[in-house]
């Protein structure tokens, strides 16, 4: 973290002069931001006060108001890179997808020095091995540690083995759109879908959309719980979430200790290194994806499912079980797994299928 603070302090553009003693950055930051949103607005569409109500590592607007005075020798937004950098082995690795350091900025970093090794990993955001999502980025950034030792002293140089970067993350997935209403939404598909006999009833559009609606409710609490604060337990159109997660000691086992779960599916993992073995718990509470459609009830995350049992409320109602597979090495969002609900919704019976939102 002091390495990140000193690197964005001295090298990048601050709203306040850094050669200011930190009391005065501290008194006329304000003044400057309105200042600067009327002259540039470098943050568009996002007003200044926007941009720097988000978190600091993001922002960085108001990181530095007091950090030490700049020093003469070392002016601000001066970058080390306008000195010669060592000859050693370096490796840069980035994302194709990461708007916080993008690939042009990597390929400015990796230019700066004599020897890079330049990695441009697909699918992927910011930070692409620091996380044990999988091993390959890991086995990459190993190979070149103890690789570079040998070579360190000799003229001659080496390619790394990325055979494995380009399969390392899946597509993310997107969606077409942001439902407003659950009859905006993609139908989910009911099991009997793809051969009905004569005594089945087909399952109708409607109650597949609100199915739909149903594991995405569940899908969008819980990604604002991984990545957010309590702070941002709102639904996209009212409602709320809450942390019900155990302590450490009380141990949430995984799906796999049955044979199969409750609809059904077969686990295909009983551990992961993405969640611990405590795992985690949201309550939600009247909890809304869409403007018409409010979800309630219990979230379990185990190291290898998600499961959740629901009940509906306003343009349709009914109680259902909703849950799909995590995949330890994949992030969240990647993961290329089949959501299951099953239950019933508007007096009907409901067993459907999705793609894990």
């Amino acid at each position: 973290m002091g390495q990140f603070a000193a690197t964005t302090c001295q090298d990048a553009p601050q709203v306040v002069n850094m050669s200011w003693t930190p009391a005065d950055r501290v008194a006329a930051f304000p003044d400057l931001l309105d200042a600067q949103q009327n002259s540039d607005p470098i943050f568009a569409p996002f007003t200044v006060q926007e941009w720097a109500a988000g978190p600091l590592d993001y922002t960085f607007l108001g990181l530095c108001q007091s950090w030490p005075t700049s020093r003469s020798s070392f002016p601000q937004n001066r970058p080390v890179a306008s000195m010669a950098l060592p000859n050693v082995p370096a490796l840069v690795l980035t994302g194709d997808l990461d708007t916080i350091t993008p690939v042009g900025q990597g390929n400015e970093a990796a230019s700066d020095f004599y020897r890079p090794s330049r990695v441009i990993v697909p699918n992927a955001v910011h930070v692409v091995a620091l996380d044990a999502y999988n091993d390959c980025l890991s086995a990459v950034v190993r190979e070149f540690i103890f690789s570079a030792r040998h070579f360190e002293n000799s003229t001659n140089w080496w390619s790394l083995n990325t055979s494995c970067v380009d399969v390392a993350y899946p597509a993310i997935k997107m969606l077409t759109r942001f439902p407003h209403e659950v009859a905006q939404s993609e139908p989910a598909r009911a099991a009997d879908s793809t051969s009905p006999t004569s005594n089945q009833t087909v399952t109708p559009t409607f109650e597949l959309q609100v199915a739909a609606v149903a594991a995405f409710a569940v899908a969008d609490a819980f990604q604002a719980f991984w990545y957010g604060s309590p702070s941002l337990n709102q639904g996209l159109y009212g409602g709320s979430w809450r942390d019900n997660s155990p302590s450490t000691s009380t141990s949430i086992p995984s799906s796999g200790t049955s044979s199969t779960s409750s609809t059904g599916w077969e686990p295909t993992s009983t551990s992961s290194s993405l969640f611990p073995a405590a795992g985690y718990a949201l309550a939600l509470e009247g909890f809304k994806y869409t403007s018409d459609l409010a979800v309630s009830g219990d979230v379990t995350v185990y190291a290898d499912l998600i499961a959740a049992y629901l009940t509906l409320e306003g343009v349709a109602t009914g109680s259902v079980s909703v849950e799909w597979p995590i995949v330890p090495w994949q992030p969240l969002g990647q993961v290329d797994g089949v959501a299951l609900i099953q239950g019933t919704i508007n007096t009907l019976p409901i067993s459907a299928y999705m793609r894990a939102p």
